[in-house]
């Protein structure tokens, strides 16, 4: 399902994602959102070393950077409840 989107200089790119949890667009498979991000930003700026696909890959409105804080900060607290 079309659920991940990059919004990268006035245009709108949107990916699968995969059951294995990889990322799926134009029919190339990417296995980490950064490895699609920099993908992406390329076509615009091909001397781009390097992005955060976390703070650039949405999902559901979020960034994924979003849920991986929510993640880390509920694992956390599981394993400290005195928070």
């Amino acid at each position: 399902e079309k659920c991940l989107i990059i919004a990268h200089k006035g245009d709108t790119y949107v990916g699968d994602l995969g059951a294995d949890g990889s990322i799926i667009f134009e029919g190339q498979t990417f296995s980490s959102p950064s490895g699609w991000s920099i993908y992406v930003k390329r076509r615009t700026n091909p001397e781009r070393k390097a992005d955060d696909g976390w703070k650039s890959v949405c999902y559901g409105g979020k960034k994924l950077e979003h849920y991986k804080h929510e993640h880390l900060k509920a694992k956390y607290l599981n394993h400290n409840p005195a928070g």
